[in-house]
């Protein structure tokens, strides 16, 4: 998996996205590889469905944000999370799947 992120940052570089965004990108994705993995979907078989129900899994869920601190994350962090995503689509459907 972590080819596959360091590639995906090198991408985001080409974008001309600022180091925190990108950086945040990673984390978010590499949390979308994670579930998916999870879920059994290899991850170039993943359809627009899945993303949804992963997406939807942080607004319904209640999850340990940090440590000691349990919650339902704030929309602000789904939307960043749901750009992130995207971009990773953006990244794959440009020639770079896995």
């Amino acid at each position: 998996m972590s080819e596959v992120i360091n590639q995906f940052k090198i991408y985001l570089r080409t974008k001309s996205l600022c180091t925190l965004t990108i950086r945040g990108y990673a984390f978010d994705v590499a949390q979308f590889i994670e579930w998916s993995e999870s879920h059994g979907i290899l991850l170039n078989h993943v359809t627009r469905e899945d993303a949804s129900q992963y997406l939807n899994f942080f607004v319904t869920s209640v999850h340990e944000i940090r440590p000691r601190m349990i919650g339902t994350y704030t929309p602000r962090t789904v939307m960043k999370k749901t750009a992130a995503v995207r971009a990773f689509f953006d990244y794959l459907r440009a020639g770079n799947e896995q």
